[in-house]
């Protein structure tokens, strides 16, 4: 007896495939939609005006630097992200000027060709349904809230670096046959930004896993060894130029000087605890927002991603197990380590491949007659997902922010006399939009912050020769210095106060 009339999810998922150009055309539009959409009325955050601002005076003043009043710290350590980066973003300003749509147009550019690199990859070791589904839930992920007031820009409009490195890392998998190309693109990757160094050891673990490194019976020659040695050369490479390039630049005793603090700047990445699951898992349930739900999606799905690697013998597709193996690293690492929630994306972006597997495995073999329960409920489950997490990222997209660097740059050039001002040692975003000559910004020594939250007696040293200081809210460093009689507040805009020392003379 045949069964010619019985239809099945399986049937459909074999015979009904996504073309690829209504799925591309589809994520694209999406992409695009979050990245630009509202950009003018979005605010410039802490760590992407220093990198902004750096990029700025690469653009106009030719030096890789940090500025304050009329020095310039070359190759500063507050610079978080390489010059993949900075170098694009400056040639950008350089062309069309610094505005908040060319701070956004190089992240957004990255962002464009991290998800069609992705979707292809997945497609390539999947299926185009799961790519599709992937991407999907990936430009449903949003950042959280903060403080509960405050929202912050989506991770894809933003010159914090994750962007990039994602990119990098997609194309360094895309090529992956490619041996040394395929290190040298991870190695820009790291590059970009030194966190995807988690990627090193599962990259160098599966592509030498199967036969090692060593001379043996199965692998009789040195050509395992010459491999090994010529991956880690292009791998390695990047960062070596980059180093190379300060030292060049950089008196010796400088260069080792700033090699230094990079390294106690990295220390806080293995600053490992368990008190921290508490706070990475536990906590972000009263936040409610995509991110904060998808981490309880992501360790099943890290777990299941475990479970299909074995169940189909995945072992000897090298790209396959990088990816379970990167994604579990990865979120172990954000779970144990202290950070900012956007430390998770990438784990959290190759774990959510593992989800759409499950979703897609789950549809194979349902009948609509016979398991319409379990259909409905996958469905409106994976439906459910999406849905808020575009509804997080409209409500988002929509809402307005002060522009209170923006602001605060203005009034300074308008209403303010010639004069020092002071500000905090991340606050570069007022000097991206001024560029008053009468006016000086002298920022805070680096570590300012740490030294103001650790001493309830601590006072910034001013001697006097500042005519105003620029805080910021929630910001110690100033606290102490302007509880004193001889500063009184002028203006704020968004979390940015102006205060003017009283015996300036400023008049205003």
């Amino acid at each position: 007896m045949t069964h010619k009339n019985k239809f099945s999810i399986r049937q459909l998922a074999d015979n009904f495939q996504f073309s690829n150009w209504p799925a591309l055309l589809v994520i694209s539009a999406i992409t695009l939609f979050l990245c630009f959409y509202n950009v003018g009325g979005l605010e410039v955050g802490r760590d992407e005006g220093v990198h902004a601002f750096a990029a700025k005076t690469l653009a106009f003043e030719g030096r890789y630097a940090l500025k304050s009043g009329m020095d310039y710290y070359n190759f500063d350590r507050r610079i978080a992200v390489g010059p993949t980066i900075i170098a694009p973003t400056a040639l950008l300003f350089k062309l069309f000027g610094v505005s908040l749509y060319t701070i956004r147009a190089v992240p957004a550019l990255y962002f464009l060709l991290f998800i069609l690199a992705f979707y292809f990859l997945v497609k390539r070791e999947f299926s185009k349904t799961t790519a599709f589904l992937t991407c999907l839930l990936i430009l449903s992920s949003q950042w959280s809230f903060w403080r509960d007031i405050a929202l912050f820009n989506p991770i894809y409009r933003t010159l914090t670096g994750e962007s990039a490195g994602l990119f990098f890392l997609a194309l360094s998998l895309l090529l992956w046959k490619r041996g040394w190309v395929s290190a040298f693109v991870l190695g820009l990757a790291i590059l970009t930004k030194y966190q995807f160094a988690l990627a090193i050891v599962p990259f160098l673990l599966v592509r030498f896993a199967k036969y090692g490194i060593l001379p043996n019976r199965e692998n009789p020659g040195l050509e395992k060894l010459k491999e090994f040695l010529s991956t880690g050369f292009f791998l390695a490479f990047p960062l070596f130029c980059w180093f190379l390039v300060q030292y060049m630049l950089l008196v010796s005793e400088s260069f080792w000087s700033q090699l230094s603090s990079y390294r106690n700047f990295s220390d806080q990445t293995c600053d490992l605890s368990f008190i921290r699951i508490k706070q990475n898992i536990i906590d972000k349930w009263a936040e409610l927002t995509p991110p904060a739900l998808k981490i309880f999606f992501t360790l099943p799905a890290i777990i299941y991603g475990w479970f299909h690697t074995v169940r189909e013998k995945a072992f000897r597709n090298g790209v396959k197990v990088f990816m379970i193996i990167f994604s579990t690293i990865w979120m172990v690492w954000y779970l144990f380590s202290r950070g900012y929630i956007r430390y998770e994306i990438p784990g959290l972006y190759f774990s959510l491949i593992f989800l759409s597997l499950f979703f897609v495995n789950c549809f194979k073999g349902v009948s609509f007659k016979k398991d319409t329960p379990l259909l409905i409920f996958i469905t409106s489950l994976f439906t459910l997902i999406i849905g808020f997490g575009f509804y997080i990222n409209y409500r988002e997209a929509k809402v307005i922010e002060p522009k209170s660097a923006y602001n605060m740059a203005k009034y300074l050039k308008a209403q303010v006399s010639p004069g020092n001002i002071l500000t905090g040692e991340l606050d570069y975003a007022v000097d991206l939009f001024l560029d008053d000559r009468r006016l000086s910004l002298f920022h805070a020594f680096s570590g300012a912050r740490q030294k103001a939250s650790l001493d309830e007696n601590f006072v910034y040293p001013t001697n006097n020769n500042y005519s105003y200081i620029i805080s910021k809210d929630n910001d110690p460093t100033f606290e102490s210095l302007l509880r004193l009689d001889d500063w009184r507040f002028v203006e704020k805009f968004g979390d940015l106060s102006l205060y003017r020392f009283v015996d300036c003379g400023c008049g205003n």
